[in-house]
């Protein structure tokens, strides 16, 4: 085991993030409520700081014979496949919570468009098209959020796959593969413990903090093992970073109005039904993802 880029990795990423992080958060840089575009991006450099561990533990502790998984061109069939099951993932866990708790799905999404109301007056349009507006915002805002998932999610993402997939899960797999995985898991939620604790504490309440660092730590092991099993047997890091790219997308996408009772524990979009399906998932990777192609025998002279 590399010990020595282990141990640079975690110094780097741990202390870098945990002073951005808690920074922001006393700087009013990062919040709870309204992120806006300077606040935006700097959380997206936060999600950049692994890549930096990953690059110092390479320097520190240099190993030619384990190079960084590939991250481009991204596999066009798994790719696709992605994109189907991933929102199937999230399908899957909104309707089984929807069933447990009785709470059908809020078709006429009268909690998105009361948020829209506060920016714009509905009611200056006419009947008809106030009558189609919820349908028209779901035949738009799936396929939007997919397309979210393809295209902008995975960049901001990928300095997260860099270091927790490219750097740290490497230097782990002596242990075993199922060791890795929880390691990884338990030490991607502990690098994030910073934001849910910070804004505990911004917003002086702290009764639902059992529940979300719970559920954090549930989903974080479950999301971690699917993007792990990605890269093992696909060795392809813009994959995993796709994925991410996608989980990430549905979360923010129409799910949270369609069906605007489903919370943690069990339901949302880190709850224990999501966490769950991930884990499944990460046992199935290689159906979804396929395996590594074998390298083609080289002609013999």
């Amino acid at each position: 085991m590399d010990k020595k880029g282990l141990v640079v990795f975690l110094l780097v990423t741990f202390g870098l993030g945990a002073a951005l992080m808690a920074g922001g958060l006393a700087a009013g840089f990062i919040t709870s409520d309204d992120l806006g575009f300077f606040r935006s991006l700097y959380l997206l450099a936060v999600m950049w700081v692994p890549a930096v561990g990953a690059l110092a533990a390479a320097l520190a502790a240099p190993n030619p014979a384990q190079p960084l998984p590939r991250i481009w061109p991204v596999p066009a069939g798994a790719a696709l496949r992605l994109g189907v099951a991933v929102p199937l993932f999230f399908a899957a866990a909104y309707a089984a919570d929807a069933v447990i708790a009785q709470a059908p799905p809020q078709w006429h999404l009268s909690t998105l468009l009361s948020g829209v109301e506060d920016y714009a007056d509905l009611s200056d349009y006419p009947e008809n098209v106030r009558h189609l507006l919820p349908a028209l915002l779901l035949a738009i805002g799936f396929p939007a959020t997919i397309l979210l998932g393809f295209l902008f999610f995975p960049l901001c993402v990928l300095g997260l796959e860099i270091g927790w997939r490219g750097g740290l899960l490497p230097r782990l797999l002596p242990l075993g593969r199922v060791p890795a995985h929880l390691i990884t898991g338990a030490l991607w939620a502990l690098f994030f413990l910073p934001l849910p604790l910070g804004y505990a504490v911004l917003d002086n309440d702290y009764s639902a903090l059992p529940v979300t660092l719970g559920c954090g730590l549930a989903f974080a092991l479950g999301l971690n093992a699917f993007l792990n099993e990605i890269v093992l047997r696909r060795g392809h890091l813009g994959l995993s970073a796709l994925a991410m790219g996608l989980v990430v997308s549905q979360q923010q996408g129409m799910w949270m109005f369609l069906f605007p009772a489903s919370n943690p524990p069990l339901g949302g979009g880190k709850g224990l039904l999501l966490a769950g399906i991930l884990l499944l998932a990460a046992a199935l990777a290689g159906k979804i993802v396929g395996r590594k192609p074998t390298p083609a025998p080289s002609a013999s002279a």
